[in-house]
């Protein structure tokens, strides 16, 4: 009993890095997405770009990916309460990763009767694995699960007050389920993307995320959203 209760408490001591962009960072993408890849979310760009830069640095990713989707951009108005559900549209992504192909699997998950009912149901089933306490959260699998939240397109984030001090950064401690998941929470401040990933460091080697979220914003690599666009 003893072993096991210490178990729970390491196992759920995940760490946390993150990165943060130049201040006209999404006005940059946003154009540039305009030209290239119109209609793509910016979701599905950033998405893009942790999984390549994930992989640019020696963290394998699995080619399921979690992507939370907010029912209210997909469902008519009026609806009711089911236009605040929220939850994870597990896609299968694969090299090279293009926006593209993440923005057509979201929408096709999340479109239609059927689909959405497939959403629902794993939405329902990935939060009673989340129940069912930390033992049963390890995972033998060394690839990396990645899910992406976006609390930029929330209506509760778009409700906060974000403070124009430009040396403050925004970052949320975002679920981990798993033993091998990488979970990366966006917030948008302005034209700024603030970026943080959660994860077990005993799975990972902070560093080289730590590394990857930093590719993901940084206008000159060729791995950041903008390249995606590409």
């Amino acid at each position: 009993m003893l072993l096991r209760t210490t178990w729970d408490l390491l196992s759920r001591e995940y760490t946390l890095v993150y990165a943060r962009s130049e201040v006209d960072f999404l006005t940059r993408l946003r154009a540039e997405r305009d030209i290239t890849s119109p209609g793509v979310t910016i979701l599905a760009l950033v998405t893009a770009s942790i999984l390549r830069s994930l992989n640019s640095v020696g963290i394998q990713t699995d080619s399921d990916v979690g992507v939370m989707v907010d029912l209210s951009r997909h469902l008519p108005v009026g609806v009711g309460t089911l236009s605040n559900f929220v939850g994870v549209a597990p896609i299968a992504v694969s090299p090279p990763f293009r926006a593209t192909a993440i923005a057509s699997a979201m929408a096709e998950y999340t479109t239609g009767c059927r689909s959405l009912v497939r959403f629902g149901m794993a939405t329902v089933a990935d939060m009673l694995h989340s129940a069912r306490g930390p033992v049963v959260q390890r995972c033998a699998n060394q690839f990396a699960k990645l899910v992406v939240t976006d609390h930029g397109e929330l209506a509760a984030a778009r409700k906060i007050r974000w403070q124009s001090n430009r040396d403050r950064l925004y970052l949320r401690f975002a679920p981990v389920g798993f033993s091998n998941q990488i979970t990366l929470a966006t917030n948008r401040v302005g034209a700024q993307l603030h970026l943080s990933a959660s994860f077990y460091e005993s799975q990972f080697d902070s560093r080289l995320i730590e590394l990857a979220l930093t590719r993901v914003v940084d206008t000159s690599d060729d791995m950041s959203a903008i390249g995606s666009c590409k």
